[in-house]
C-alpha cells in the first residue's frame, strides 16, 4: 500500500478503534504540520467530538515503520496509544480565554530560533529577526511534570486578535520576564547544580575553571536562550561582567557569556560551538554555529564577525579623518609661510590735485 492508500486507511481505523477506547465519538481529518526547527509531516488530528483541542498523530513516521516491517496491526495500536495519551494529558484550554487577548497577553514567553531552516514557518508566525536568529512568542496554557503546554502565535491570530506585530512584542517584553524570569549563573555553580551537593565535596578546595563564564538561561531552562532578548537584561550583564561580552549558543535552551576581556580571538569560540553542535546537540535544539558580541557602550547586540567589521571601520573612518586634518594643518602652515615670505608692495601716497597741476 502507497503513503495515501495508508492514511486513508489508518484514519478510518483509528477513528473506530480510538471512539471504543475512550468511550466517546472521536473526529479526524488530515493535517499538514510545520513545527519549528522539524520538518513537516503529514499528520492526523484526532479530537474528541465537540471538542476543539485536538492531538496531531505522526502519519508519516508511522508509514515509515510500516515499511521497516512493522505490522500495520502493531503501528495502529501504537497510533492509538499516542492519541490517548494525547487526550489524557493535553492542557485544559478555557478557549473563550484564548480568543481574548487582553486575558491571554499576560501568559505570553519568548522563544529564540535561528532563522535559516525555518523560513517556511515563520513566513506564517509574527517574529522579529536579530541578526540571524528570530524571536517568536508562545502563550504557556499549562504546565504540569512534563513541562509546559505551550500554543505557538500565528498572523492568523494576530488578525483574529486585532494587534499588530509591534504591540505583541511589547506585551511579550512585560510578561515573559515575569513568567520565565531570567537566570545567571557562573559555569561551576551551574554544574554543581546538575550534579548535586557531592559535587562540592567532589571537587574539595579546588579552584573552579573558568570563574569568569556564566551561563543564563531561564528558571524552568527551557527555551532559555531567549532571556538575552528581554529589557535592559544585556546591560545589566554588561554591568555584572565588566563591559563588552561574547554570547555563545549553547542550545535554544541556554547560551554562555564570555568577558571580552579574557577572550583573545573569537575564532576560536566558534570552532568550539560548532564542534558541540555537531556532536552533542540535537538538531532541533540548535540555535547557531555562529559566536555573538555585546557592546556595553553602544549597546549593541551583535555577531562577533560584523562587530569586527564595525570597529575596524571606525577606525579606518578615524585615521581618515586624522589624515585630513593633518592635511589641512600643513596646508594652513604653507599657506602662512608664503603670506609671511612674500615682497611688501610700497604703494606711492596720492598726490594732491594742487601737486598734480604743478
Amino acid at each position: 500500500m502507497n503513503f495515501e492508500e495508508f492514511k486513508q486507511q489508518l484514519m478510518e481505523d483509528l477513528k473506530e478503534a480510538l471512539s471504543r477506547r475512550v468511550g466517546t465519538e472521536v473526529e479526524v481529518e488530515e493535517n499538514e504540520v510545520q513545527k519549528l526547527q522539524q520538518e513537516s509531516y503529514d499528520g492526523i488530528v484526532v479530537r474528541k467530538e465537540n471538542e476543539s483541542i485536538g492531538i496531531n498523530v505522526d502519519a508519516t513516521r508511522l508509514y515509515s515503520d510500516l515499511e521497516q516491517g512493522r505490522a500495520y496491526e502493531d503501528v495502529l495500536h501504537y497510533a492509538v496509544d499516542i492519541a490517548q495519551r494525547g487526550f489524557e494529558d493535553a492542557p485544559k484550554v478555557d478557549i473563550s480565554q484564548l480568543m481574548n487577548y487582553e486575558v491571554m497577553k499576560h501568559s505570553l514567553i519568548t522563544q529564540l530560533i535561528p532563522v535559516a531552516g525555518n523560513e517556511d514557518m515563520l513566513a506564517n508566525i509574527p517574529h522579529k529577526e536579530i541578526e540571524d536568529l528570530a524571536l517568536v512568542y508562545r502563550f504557556c496554557v499549562g504546565m504540569d511534570e512534563h513541562g509546559k503546554s505551550t500554543i505557538l502565535l500565528k498572523n492568523e491570530m494576530l488578525e483574529r486578535y486585532g494587534i499588530t506585530a509591534e504591540q505583541l512584542h511589547e506585551d511579550a517584553m512585560i510578561s515573559a520576564p515575569q513568567m520565565e524570569a531570567p537566570s545567571m549563573k557562573t559555569l561551576f555553580e551551574t554544574t554543581a547544580e546538575i550534579m548535586g551537593e557531592d559535587f562540592f565535596e567532589l571537587m574539595g578546595e579546588v579552584e573552579p575553571a573558568m570563574p569568569g563564564v556564566y551561563v543564563c538561561t531561564n528558571e524552568s531552562k527551557h527555551h532559555g536562550a531567549s532571556v538575552l532578548m528581554y529589557p535592559d537584561f544585556m546591560e545589566e550583564v554588561a554591568d555584572k561582567l565588566g563591559g563588552d561580552f561574547y554570547i555563545i549558543p549553547s542550545s535554544i535552551h541556554e547560551t554562555l557569556l564570555f568577558p571580552a576581556k579574557d577572550v583573545e580571538d573569537y575564532h576560536y569560540l566558534e570552532a568550539m560551538v560548532r564542534e558541540v553542535n555537531e556532536t552533542q546537540v540535537l538538531p532541533e535544539e540548535r540555535l547557531s554555529d555562529n559566536v555573538y558580541h555585546y557592546d556595553a557602550e553602544a549597546k549593541v547586540f551583535e555577531l562577533a564577525g560584523h562587530y569586527e567589521e564595525r570597529i575596524a571601520g571606525m577606525e579606518r573612518n578615524s585615521e581618515d579623518r586624522g589624515e585630513k586634518t593633518s592635511v589641512l594643518k600643513d596646508l594652513t602652515a604653507k599657506s602662512k609661510e608664503v603670506a609671511e615670505k612674500a615682497p611688501k608692495e610700497h604703494t606711492a601716497p596720492k598726490k594732491s590735485r594742487a601737486e598734480e597741476a604743478l
